[in-house]
């Protein structure tokens, strides 16, 4: 469905894309909107890693911290 393949790009972008100063912000909104996708299929474990690769790079982000810290505590 269009989960799956919204998953499947997002992860061609994260492979596209090397990191560099000027592609980290934008790796980051890969990362999260990715962890996210997961998180709301139930892919915790898969989450927590994209979450965490978020919040490192762009640490400032509130929204990706809080989301992380809820795939870390879901049961």
């Amino acid at each position: 469905g269009q989960a799956d393949e919204a998953i499947s790009c997002y992860n061609r972008a994260i492979i596209l894309r090397p990191e560099t100063p000027s592609t980290r912000d934008e790796l980051a909104v890969i990362h999260f909107e990715l962890g996210s996708l997961l998180l709301n299929r139930g892919n915790r474990q898969s989450a927590v890693i994209h979450l965490q690769e978020a919040v490192r790079l762009s640490p400032d982000n509130a929204e990706a911290q809080r989301v992380l810290e809820k795939a870390k505590s879901a049961t």
